[in-house]
């Protein structure tokens, strides 16, 4: 068994996104031209891991691909922001999750269609435990429902810290959380998950219903909401004043830093405030994999200098 020479491991989503851009979403059987398109790479977990390659962490992806077009093109541009494919079992008959997102320049939101069909799921007996070994941070997402669970046991027992990204309900979802040290979604989750009307109350409710470390509920222009298992009130983080252009990503770079932050050393408090301003950032510019920034970009935004 060879010694992981990464910092964080991530298993799930690896997406490219075909963006579309319009100046404002058209009303119900309306006509739009587009204002501009381009690929770019996505995904929960692999935009997260380009996040953290990129502020500094040594990543590697878990995960599986093909040899079709989609596969290649994330083969390229994972490997250019930094992360390692080394992991990456491969297929001819897979490929990666496919998404038509369109963004509204009036706004900087966007609406995700999202296409499955070519992923194959990871099961848990191909998982390897060196792998994980030597590592300090396992992500994780909601695409390998089989293989989330053992991977999450295994990285326990190997003594690593496991942050997840969860977007959908799942059978096996009470038993993951029970491994699962920071818990991070989004307010669109945690809201009808915990059948709460506030970001505040859903982060309360997750953090006492399961031996979290941390929880965190990203608000999108509210901020985040966070509580640990030492401090149980709540606490918010307001949102950078920027000039939001495109907000796809926002939620996976907030990963990506809180990640790199966990295997940087760093307190709770700090991880979560670098984050904040890490999202904040993506949110000025367009673009995937490429478009996470830099450790100097998020320090300026914290010390409010211009960027």
């Amino acid at each position: 068994m060879r010694q992981n020479t990464h910092d964080i491991v991530g298993l799930g989503v690896i997406a490219v996104d075909e963006m579309l851009y319009v100046d404002s979403y058209p009303p119900a059987d309306g006509k739009k031209f587009l204002s501009g398109r381009r690929r770019q790479g996505g995904g929960n977990t692999s935009c997260a891991l380009a996040a953290a390659a990129r502020l500094g962490s040594r990543c590697a992806m878990l995960g599986r691909l093909g040899d079709d077009e989609l596969s290649q093109f994330a083969r390229e541009h994972l490997a250019q922001a930094g992360v390692d494919l080394s992991f990456v079992l491969h297929d001819p008959t897979c490929g990666p999750i496919y998404a038509l997102i369109v963004v509204s320049a009036d706004t900087g939101s966007r609406a995700i269609f999202v296409d499955p069909a070519s992923v194959k799921p990871l099961e848990y007996e191909e998982l390897r435990s060196d792998w994980l070994q030597g590592a300090q941070v396992l992500m994780v997402d909601h695409l390998y429902p089989a293989a989330i669970l053992p991977a999450v046991r295994m990285a326990r027992q190997l003594g690593l810290q496991v942050v997840s990204d969860i977007e959908m309900e799942m059978p096996e979802l009470a038993e993951i959380r029970a491994g699962i040290d920071h818990f991070i979604c989004s307010a669109e989750f945690a809201l009808p998950f915990t059948r709460r009307d506030d970001p505040r109350d859903a982060c309360e409710m997750l953090s006492r219903s399961a031996p979290h470390r941390t929880v965190v509920v990203t608000a999108g222009r509210d901020g985040c909401y966070w509580c640990t298992r030492e401090q149980s009130a709540v606490t918010h983080v307001p949102a950078h004043c920027i000039d939001a252009v495109d907000t796809t990503g926002c939620g996976d770079v907030f990963h990506g830093a809180f990640c790199h932050g966990l295997a940087a050393g760093w307190g709770v408090e700090r991880i979560i405030h670098f984050a904040n301003a890490a999202a904040a950032v993506k949110a000025t510019r367009t673009g995937g994999w490429a478009a996470v920034p830099t450790r100097e970009e998020v320090q300026q935004l914290l010390e409010g200098n211009p960027m």
